[in-house]
């Protein structure tokens, strides 16, 4: 019936304009905006029939976007929209065993071109010659075809506690070679998690340590994380800022602060989450994870638990090519 009165309506709305819209963008621009936010809120309502969280946060997202006065936030809702509609139709997925296996296939090609970076080539992007110095971020920092160590080290940790035992090994110097601490605590919580055995924390502990002596603690890095969530953290209140409004208005005020810092993501989804969306954001967050709890002692319930780690330090649902994965993980649960 919605979608009924929303096609129906749409010739009609062109006679709405803001205070700073004239006629002829009126015409064109208002019938778009209904659209889209009536469009996504009816999507996210039949999304609420398999995910009452995922579906009420496109529902939010929609009614908030047009009051943020920007297409960023537009952006968001239709990023969140897809992402929820490819968790729901992987949750239908009748042979999990082959997603699951092209899951850990992924990863294992991922880790084999990673060998290859670390000996000082890239050939996707420079062919067969070796990769410019600059290129490698550190001594020996890689990331597949990530463009982000980090990037790399949140997908290995996801799907490592999907894996079998016999190349959890394999994964452990892939997270080793990402230099990424935060990926290794959260694999090796995850696989504990899904054995409940703490064995593995002792390969999780090794690798964490020669990761350190390897890479070290960027003190600097850390505080910049502290600071910025301190930062982002007195910024906000229970009512929205907005989506995509940590990239429009925390990140230029952190450039003016230090220069010499980039933060155009919080490194934190559930600080980021609360800022943008606001309290209601956060209930929605809860009800997420009640809807999962059963998926938590499950046989992906390790995978969900080094997700949820994962994002404590990082921006897991940010890019594309990291939330596929990832994406894909949650809809094998929720099935």
């Amino acid at each position: 019936f919605a979608a009924v009165v929303l096609c129906l309506a749409l010739p009609w709305v062109t006679i709405i304009r803001g205070a700073s819209i004239d006629v002829p963008s009126a015409i064109i621009e208002t019938p778009l905006t209904v659209f889209t936010v009536i469009s996504l809120a009816i999507l996210g309502l039949v999304m609420c029939q398999r995910s009452l969280s995922m579906g009420l946060f496109v529902v939010y997202l929609a009614v908030l976007a047009p009051f943020a006065n920007n297409s960023l936030a537009f952006s968001v809702a239709l990023w969140v929209s897809g992402g929820v509609g490819l968790v729901i139709c992987t949750s239908y997925v009748k042979r999990r065993d082959w997603a699951v296996c092209a899951l850990i296939i992924l990863a294992e090609l991922q880790i084999c071109y990673v060998f290859i970076q670390f000996a000082g080539y890239d050939p996707f992007w420079f062919g067969l010659i070796q990769a410019p110095i600059k290129y490698v971020w550190t001594t020996a920092a890689v990331h597949g075809t990530f463009g982000n160590p980090g990037n790399l080290g949140v997908v290995l940790a996801a799907i490592a506690p999907l894996a079998p035992p016999v190349i959890l090994p394999l994964f452990a110097v892939g997270l080793v070679l990402s230099h990424s601490l935060l990926s290794i605590m959260a694999a090796t919580a995850g696989v504990c998690w899904k054995y409940r055995s703490w064995k593995f924390a002792i390969c999780g502990f090794m690798a964490f340590v020669i990761a350190f002596i390897i890479r070290g603690v960027n003190i600097l890095s850390v505080w910049e994380r502290l600071r910025i969530w301190g930062f982002t953290w007195n910024s906000s209140s229970w009512w929205p800022a907005m989506p995509g409004s940590f990239y429009l208005k925390i990140a230029p005020q952190l450039a003016v602060i230090d220069p010499t810092s980039v933060y155009l993501q919080e490194h934190n989804e559930y600080l980021q989450l609360y800022y943008e969306g606001g309290i209601f954001a956060v209930a929605l967050l809860i009800l997420f994870f009640y809807e999962y709890r059963k998926a938590f002692m499950g046989p992906y319930g390790g995978a969900l638990v080094a997700i949820a780690i994962s994002c404590v330090g990082w921006f897991v649902f940010r890019q594309a090519a990291v939330a596929g994965p990832v994406l894909l993980i949650l809809g094998l649960a929720k099935g």
